[in-house]
């Protein structure tokens, strides 16, 4: 399995986007599941300059939570959040 940033971060995008949650509200309604996406996304970026480093473990941990917390929150389901863990674990 092979991923990089910004096919994560497209992903993320799907996934969360396309949640029924999601789906389901105005769009005045979905900014916190936005600014969390946000949050995710630019963790994400700053990943593939920093390859090798400690900062790069610190930034996929700190995807890895905002993920988890969009899980719980009911943005994203337990299969799409454990997916996209997945994947930054091999960024």
């Amino acid at each position: 399995m092979t991923a990089d940033s910004d096919s994560l971060s497209a992903l993320t995008v799907l996934f969360l986007h396309g949640s029924t949650r999601y789906r389901a509200l105005p769009p005045p309604a979905r900014g916190p599941a936005d600014a969390a996406l946000m949050s995710a996304t630019v963790e994400l970026i700053q990943v593939a300059p920093v390859v090798g480093s400690w900062l790069k473990v610190r930034l996929v941990d700190d995807y890895k939570a905002t993920v988890r917390e969009l899980q719980l929150d009911g943005w994203l389901t337990p299969t799409h959040a454990a997916v996209l863990a997945s994947f930054a674990d091999v960024l």
